[in-house]
């Protein structure tokens, strides 16, 4: 089979029935809805929305309805964008940043895929993990009273796309005093206080949640043995660019990396019923090719697939959402304290527009031009019609027009310096030039 962009989707139309049945784990209504979606994505005979240039009548594109799914390549890139964009807009001009990965004993990823159908445990790893940033700041500054911040992105698989629990976190390095409101700026983070830390913070978030189960409890407390001098994390030594392309390049590379993109797809053998695709080993940095079963390969990508409703990026802190402008002010505050810097009264208008990014507007960040303009006269083409499989013709340009009334006609008394109208609605643009 040819390699093209829909190649993802045709493996499961392909194999998705006889996933089920294999792993009937999986054959349940909210696994169903999210295949379902994302195999009906951007079909025409679904529904649709149709733009035509009624300015030379050249061009004309027809866009099928989106399912809006991350668990969707193409879905999940538009939605990957448009997070970037957001945090890009949250994070602070003039301090440092950098990116933060926490981990956990390989032991607990069955625990936590065996919980993947809620957010409760999931949540739970959040919490931890935000408790033991605030108590590492604390302890490394010294201060009383601190106000930190933290983005996180939870992602459930690794590079070979298999089942690997972990955090990234984009995390600011340095927080308010509370007390003074300035600034403190932090260097490094020794990684001897780092995993030790977040041993002590997510064992206990363990043990906690599992508190009612005295067996788990046994296993959970050999497991904590085992780790003496404490679990990964990661701290990159480098500093996140500042804003502009680098740094959402960045952004999108290490916090919303697809389950895995068309192009690490080699080829789809439907005769063997085999996948071959792609990936970069984490230890050796190098390409690996693997050629698994198409069970296999769709069983990695559905376990992906996180609980209904579930928010996978987390701001907090400096950077959450219910307190962004208070926080901001904060950090603006320390900052001229410290350095003298002036606010930026844009930053808000920037965020807002982020989070409310139109269909045109994100396809004109990814692929740099816009998917309106006529190719023939470069005028941009016209809303004609939107269809629903459900609904048929919900709207109908054309047939808007010529059901329309008939044009005004004004009739001026220059005497009396009145206009009388006359006729029902449409308005004839002269009478303004008058």
């Amino acid at each position: 089979m040819a390699k093209d962009s829909n190649l993802f989707l045709q493996i499961f139309k392909d194999s998705w029935d006889l996933f089920k049945q294999i792993k009937p784990a999986y054959s349940i209504e909210y696994y169903e809805s999210v295949v379902s979606k994302i195999i009906k994505c951007g079909d025409v005979n679904e529904g649709y929305i149709k733009f035509e240039c009624d300015y030379c009548g050249e061009d004309e594109l027809t866009i099928g309805f989106s399912c809006k799914h991350s668990f969707c390549l193409k879905c999940g890139t538009i939605k990957a964008m448009q997070f970037v964009e957001e945090i890009k807009a949250k994070m602070f001009d003039d301090v440092t940043y950098k990116h933060l990965t926490l981990t956990m004993a390989e032991d607990f990823w069955t625990t936590f895929y065996r919980h993947r159908k809620t957010n409760d445990l999931f949540n739970n790893l959040y919490k931890a993990a935000w408790e033991f940033i605030q108590a590492l700041f604390k302890y490394i500054t010294k201060l009383k009273k601190i106000r930190a911040g933290a983005i996180m992105v939870i992602h459930v698989s690794g590079r070979d796309s298999s089942y690997n629990v972990h955090l990234h976190i984009i995390l600011p390095m340095g927080v308010v005093d509370e007390i003074s409101g300035k600034w403190v700026d932090l260097s490094w983070v020794e990684y001897s206080d780092l995993h030790l830390g977040w041993k002590k913070y997510f064992f206990k978030m363990m043990e906690e949640y599992f508190a009612n189960d005295p067996e788990f409890l046994k296993k959970i407390k050999e497991i904590k043995n085992r780790y003496p001098k404490g679990i990964v994390a990661n701290l990159d030594p480098r500093t996140l660019p500042k804003g502009g392309g680098k740094l959402s390049s960045y952004l999108a590379k290490y916090l919303f990396r697809p389950s895995i993109s068309v192009n690490r797809i080699i080829k789809y053998d439907v005769k063997k019923g085999q996948v071959t695709y792609d990936y970069s080993d984490h230890k050796t940095n190098r390409i690996q090719r693997e050629t698994i079963s198409v069970i296999d390969f769709i069983g990695r990508m559905v376990q992906q697939i996180m609980p209904k409703g579930f928010q996978r990026v987390r701001y907090f802190g400096l950077h959450g959402t219910s307190c962004g402008l208070k926080s901001k002010i904060k950090v603006i505050r320390g900052l001229e304290r410290r350095d003298g810097i002036e606010p930026d009264p844009d930053r808000e208008i920037e965020l807002k527009r982020a989070q409310r990014l139109s269909f045109r507007e994100r396809v004109i960040l990814i692929r740099k031009k816009d998917p309106l303009r006529c190719k023939k006269c470069n005028r941009v083409m016209e809303l004609v019609k939107v269809w629903t499989k459900s609904k048929g013709t919900i709207f109908n340009y054309y047939e808007k027009l010529a059901n329309a009334p008939p044009i005004i006609n004004f009739k001026i008394n220059k005497q009396e310096n009145i206009s009388k109208i006359e006729g029902p609605s449409m308005v004839q643009m002269d009478f303004f030039s008058l």
